[in-house]
């Protein structure tokens, strides 16, 4: 792999970082947003939200780690 695919790479992986960060903390921020996404048959819908923002979050930071 040359330099710049090798840095074209990185450039895009932290963008996609910083874009899965900010919806996992939009989860927190407007949960009422996600409701229409969340299947009528799970339970605890609002959890639901929560915890998939924080596996956004955690997802998110792990893109910073090669």
């Amino acid at each position: 792999m040359n330099k710049f695919s090798y840095y074209t790479l990185s450039v895009l992986r932290f963008l996609l970082a910083l874009f899965m960060i900010n919806g996992g903390l939009q989860h927190f921020i407007k949960p009422d947003f996600y409701i229409p996404f969340v299947p009528a048959f799970l339970p605890f819908t609002h959890v639901v939200i929560l915890l998939s923002g924080i596996v956004d979050i955690t997802l998110g930071i792990s893109l910073f780690f090669p």
